[in-house]
């Protein structure tokens, strides 16, 4: 099938619709040490990001943060490149890496939390960047 402007615009559109509505919500659940009583941490890492400066999806990070502290993001290209690491909360990454844009591809992630309690979850999944 040969891509025409008009497939390459549905496509567009497409994508950036499931990026609009699309979330990872992650549940981990554990127990709380001191009352043995289950709790259920719900932590939001978009599954995709349009880096277009639109205001809309611009940047990859956690959306639903309160009161977890942010050991470690860390965000890898294929071939295992650290493209993006922080750990401050506030920050996210743009799609850019060492002053370049990175291209549209799927990048892996690793992000270290550290809950209220103190207890300490790693999650690890892929991210979508679109162009």
């Amino acid at each position: 099938m040969q891509l025409n402007k008009i497939n390459v615009w549905w496509l567009r559109l497409a994508l950036f619709l499931s990026v609009a509505v699309s979330a990872q919500r992650v549940n981990a659940q554990d127990y709380h040490p001191r009352d043995d009583k289950q709790v259920e941490r719900k932590i939001m890492i978009p599954t995709a990001f349009t880096p277009n400066n639109d205001g809309h999806n611009d940047v990859f990070k956690m959306v639903n943060i309160t009161d977890e502290t942010l050991l470690e993001m860390r965000v890898f290209n294929r071939w295992g490149t650290v493209v993006f690491a922080t750990n401050d909360i506030r920050k996210g990454w743009d799609g850019m890496y060492k002053g370049q844009e990175q291209p549209m591809a799927v990048y892996g992630y690793a992000i270290k939390i550290r809950y209220s309690d103190g207890t300490e979850e790693i999650y690890k999944g892929t991210v979508t960047l679109i162009r």
